[in-house]
Parts: C-alpha cells; sequence; structure tokens
C-alpha cells in the first residue's frame, strides 16, 4: 500500500496514518504533512540562495570542500557537485568527458575558487590547469 498523500508513492510506514515514513515525520515535527518552510528547496534554487553576485566575480557563500564551494543534489546519495562545476552546467550545458585521469576540468580564470560566475569559468585539461598554477604563481 502507498501514502495516502495524493502524488506520494512511498510505501506506508505507519498503518495507523496511512503515511510513509516522510510524511510520518513531517506530521509529528510540525503538526501537518504539507511541505512548508522545511521541504528542501530544488537545487537550482539552493544554489542561487547561496551565490553573491557582483560586478566581478559571484562569490559561493554556502559549504566548502578543500576550497571549493560544494552542494549535494537533493535525496540519499545525490551527487556532491563543485559549484563552479554546477554553474558551468547551468549556464553551458554538459561538461564534456574527456580524455585522462581528470577528464575535462572546468578552470578558474579569476583564480578564486569560490567564484560561480560562468564568464569566470573556461574548460580544459588538468594540465592546462597546472600551467596556470605555475604561470600564476599558486603553487
Amino acid at each position: 500500500m502507498c501514502c495516502k498523500i495524493e502524488g506520494c508513492n512511498n510505501p506506508i510506514h505507519v498503518k495507523k496514518h496511512g503515511l510513509c515514513s516522510k510524511h510520518y515525520s513531517r506530521l509529528r515535527e510540525t503538526g501537518t504533512t504539507d511541505d512548508g518552510s522545511r521541504a528542501r528547496k530544488p537545487m537550482e534554487q539552493r544554489f542561487w540562495d547561496k551565490v553573491l553576485k557582483t560586478d566581478g566575480c559571484w562569490e559561493w557563500q554556502g559549504c566548502t570542500s578543500e576550497g571549493y564551494g560544494s552542494i549535494n543534489e537533493p535525496g540519499r546519495g545525490g551527487k556532491k557537485w563543485r559549484t563552479h562545476r554546477y554553474s558551468w552546467v547551468l549556464h553551458n550545458g554538459e561538461i564534456p568527458k574527456g580524455d585522462g585521469a581528470h577528464g575535462v576540468v572546468v578552470r578558474h580564470k579569476c583564480d578564486n575558487r569560490l567564484c560561480v560566475n560562468p564568464d569566470h569559468l573556461e574548460l580544459g585539461s588538468q594540465s592546462d590547469n597546472v600551467k596556470d598554477m605555475y604561470k600564476r604563481n599558486r603553487r
């Protein structure tokens, strides 16, 4: 049997209420099964909520990992994205696969790891990225 909430096809967790675990937990915590303010926003909206746009770099204001912005796709096991790569995909489409161990990388022309401005991003190889590092004295 499925959850009694319209559009939810999850299996029933608590027979007495006819709700799946997500809706039952929501009912217990908030008193309603509605999404409300606690519901997770779509990924693109969560992304833009954490971007500070200026005339130059658009700086990521959220979580970081190894100095780069980081955002997760919703759901368990959702893909973890570097925010500059996610920005590239939003503005330019899929990143090509490429050769080599690292494939195609999204490089920062501005040398700011937190920047997600598509005008400051370019595709290249890991070799190109290392050459940039030496040329710009970033090592």
